[in-house]
């Protein structure tokens, strides 16, 4: 676990900068109404915060021997939601491009470039993780994130209609 550890803070460090970086446009006159810039940060960037210290947490504990068995899949579905979440972003992040203008282009595209190692270190700790458990437990801790993230959606949109859980 220590050397899941080392890659999840890598994406900590890469998101943490990728933030620095696009929260810039917050405060730039031409910028901070933007639409493409409350997407990107509120569909992306703060889910993206909350999966990769969740994982990271979970890693830790699991590294030190104090985590328990939940906490190895909380680690697993947070990567697997890192992963799916990064693979709708750079589209986001292309309109976030577009109507931020050509000015500040080259700041969005940096951006993207200090968000960018999120990936692979994401998917070299999911690979690690898996080849510290037999496939049984991998394949239960899967369908354990699964069933985890349907609950999640249903007590979202519960609490998004009004109703009472």
């Amino acid at each position: 676990m220590a050397t899941v550890v080392k890659h999840l803070q890598v994406v900590s460090r890469a998101l943490a900068l990728g933030c620095g970086m696009s929260s810039e446009f917050r405060f730039l006159p031409d910028t901070w109404g933007l639409r493409e810039l409350h997407i990107v940060h509120a569909k992306y960037l703060t889910p993206l915060s909350y999966h990769v210290y969740s994982a990271l947490g979970a890693a830790e504990l699991l590294a030190a021997g104090q985590g328990r068995a939940p906490h190895f899949a909380l680690m697993i579905g947070c990567m697997n939601s890192i992963l799916r979440l990064w693979s709708n972003f750079p589209a986001a992040i292309a309109d976030l491009r577009r109507a931020a203008g050509q000015q500040y282009a080259s700041s969005v595209d940096e951006a993207e470039r200090l968000l960018s190692p999120m990936v692979p270190s994401t998917q070299q700790a999911l690979s690690i993780s898996q080849s510290a458990v037999s496939p049984v437990i991998w394949q239960a801790t899967l369908h354990a994130t699964h069933l985890a993230r349907e609950v999640r959606q249903i007590v979202a949109q519960s609490v998004s209609q009004g109703s009472s859980y």
